[in-house]
């Protein structure tokens, strides 16, 4: 489930490392984004646009309509999610074909969406008193190819809604991707590693959970429970392999038989959260948090490999 709401690939990354540096280099008025939480825009019009499309083209699959009634007039979010994600009309019109069932039991939740405004505001608000540094940018609720379910590019936080039944889950993702927001690291493209990626995700996992009092796909945090000793020896031999050396079992796919996808983010999670929890002063936590510059040293400092430690208060 984990994998395909967050079916990140290397280009994914490339694009996540490039937004946050940008934010990191002071560009926040070019990424659309505000120090103020009420400043950011939620966008749903592409929601409006892609049902109007779907029931004009009644099932016949032309890309065409796609493309003329959708794509083309779509907002700037819908824009970059089409370079990002969807590539063209005819690779939206294959998948409509291949999950029409999906898609259409997303209609009504789909629809909703502007009653879940007061709600994403208020985790923005709470974000913003955990790290006054936030900034806050538009979020646009697109419908895409089935194959992404969040990003964000320079135009603000894109999710992908068709990949919410439970259209409930979204304010949680789009914490999730505000806080990718913040992240101001500056990883190595050629030679990034499974720690950095799990420190990313699952950094974000656990301040969404500050946020907003739970954090998304339990799954893999009650596996990580009942199996934590055997997952940090295995994790440790492996932590620094770069993404062409395989990340199989632990991020994005090719989970082990038993075990569930995307084991690095549950792990990533408890690394930062032991960070946190010995920190007395967890403002400063925080900040340090969402400006690793040293993985090795941050994993050292949170003391989290050490002898007899063990996740604790795991929900």
């Amino acid at each position: 489930m984990r994998k395909l709401l967050f079916n990140l690939n290397i280009n994914t990354f490339i694009i996540l490392f490039l937004g946050t540096l940008s934010i990191g280099c002071g560009l926040s008025k070019k990424m659309h984004a505000s120090k103020k939480p009420e400043a950011a825009q939620m966008v749903t019009s592409d929601i409006d646009q892609f049902w109007s499309s779907f029931d004009k083209d009644n099932g016949k699959n032309q890309a065409m309509t796609y493309e003329s009634e959708y794509l083309s007039k779509g907002s700037a979010g819908l824009k970059s999610f089409i370079k990002l994600r969807i590539g063209n009309a005819n690779n939206l019109t294959k998948a409509i074909y291949e999950n029409r069932e999906q898609y259409e039991n997303i209609r009504t939740g789909s629809q909703a969406l502007a009653s879940k405004e007061d709600e994403i505001r208020s985790y923005f608000s709470k974000l913003g008193a955990l790290y006054p540094k936030t900034i806050f940018p538009d979020v646009y609720f697109v419908i895409g190819r089935n194959n992404s379910g969040g990003t964000i590019s320079a135009k603000g936080l894109l999710i992908g809604v068709e990949m919410y039944e439970d259209s409930d889950m979204i304010p949680e993702v789009v914490v999730h991707e505000l806080i990718h927001y913040q992240q101001r690291y500056y990883f190595k493209l050629k030679s990034f590693t499974l720690l950095e990626q799990s420190i990313k995700e699952g950094s974000a996992d656990f301040i969404c959970e500050l946020v907003t009092g739970t954090r998304p796909y339990k799954e893999i945090y009650q596996y990580g429970k009942a199996h934590e000793g055997e997952l940090k020896a295995e994790f440790q031999q492996i932590m620094h392999r770069k993404w062409k050396e395989g990340w199989d079992g632990w991020m994005y796919g090719g989970a082990k038989e038993g075990r569930p996808d995307d084991l690095g983010y549950w792990m990533g999670y408890q690394i930062v959260k032991a960070y946190y929890d010995k920190s007395e002063d967890k403002k400063k936590a925080m900040k340090d948090i969402l400006t690793i510059r040293n993985f090795d040293r941050f994993v050292r400092e949170s003391g989290y490999f050490e002898k007899g430690h063990l996740a604790t208060a795991l929900r």
